[in-house]
């Protein structure tokens, strides 16, 4: 008689925004939307008083934001190592200077960035503030710009796809007679590379509008990361549940 599996217990919607909010990735989305909200809300009210609350919110929630992701240069610096030394699954060596340019990039927006957090703290403030912040921005910058285009080149030239899929040990039976494939690493779906472009697109006009490469205003920015948010949320939520 076969054995019937208990039934797995289901999880309370409190309990897996708990998972959400205990993972670093989901904690950090979850203030990322409450600061997009935050600058929002200072451009659209009008009382003075809020607008002066909402502001001193959102320059709160983005240096909390920057504690999470303090250290996170060597987590960057790590994949480039892995990279050149071959660890790394990548296929192609346009994907592997792209990946290169990426991490390097954002690597070196986040160590000049790290540079200043005592500044913003107010506890050692120092004249060169400014001018880290703008070169940091551009790294910032380059490493989107790097992403967009690979993600463009996946879509559009299937940069990546080549190579996802390597035979197997052949089947032995005569009468078969043909080669599995088995997949090396998962091929990310078009649905999923049009999300990460879009959050990408809106993402760039953070560093650009810093830099004063372009002029979206408070609203704007604040609406693009509102959407950069929203785009990775569910594939966060999904990967902390298991």
């Amino acid at each position: 008689m076969a054995h019937l599996q208990p039934a797995r217990p289901r999880v309370s919607l409190s309990k897996k925004f708990a998972n959400f909010t205990n993972s670093t990735a989901g904690l950090d989305l979850t203030l990322r939307l409450i600061h997009a909200l935050a600058i929002i809300a200072a451009e659209v009210f009008i009382d003075n008083a809020i607008v002066v609350g909402c502001v001193t919110a959102a320059s709160q929630l983005a240096l909390g934001r920057r504690y999470l992701r303090l250290f996170s240069f060597v987590g960057c610096f790590e994949r480039v190592r892995n990279v050149l030394a071959g660890d790394a699954p990548l296929a192609g060596s346009v994907l592997t200077t792209m990946e290169l340019v990426e991490s390097s990039c954002l690597g070196l927006y986040l160590i000049l960035e790290s540079l200043t957090i005592l500044h913003d703290m107010n506890i050692w403030l120092v004249s060169w503030y400014t001018p880290i912040l703008i070169e940091g921005n551009k790294f910032w910058f380059y490493a989107i710009c790097t992403s967009i285009a690979r993600t463009v080149g996946m879509l559009l030239f299937g940069l990546g796809t080549e190579g996802k899929l390597q035979k197997a040990n052949p089947n032995t039976d005569e009468k078969k007679g043909q080669e599995k494939l088995s997949p090396s690493t998962p091929v990310p779906s078009t649905t999923s590379l049009l999300k990460l472009l879009v959050a990408d697109s809106c993402d760039l006009t953070l560093p650009a509008s810093f830099l004063g490469w372009v002029n979206p205003g408070g609203l704007g920015v604040g609406c693009a990361m509102v959407v950069s948010t929203v785009l990775p949320w569910g594939d966060v939520w999904a990967r902390v549940q298991q």
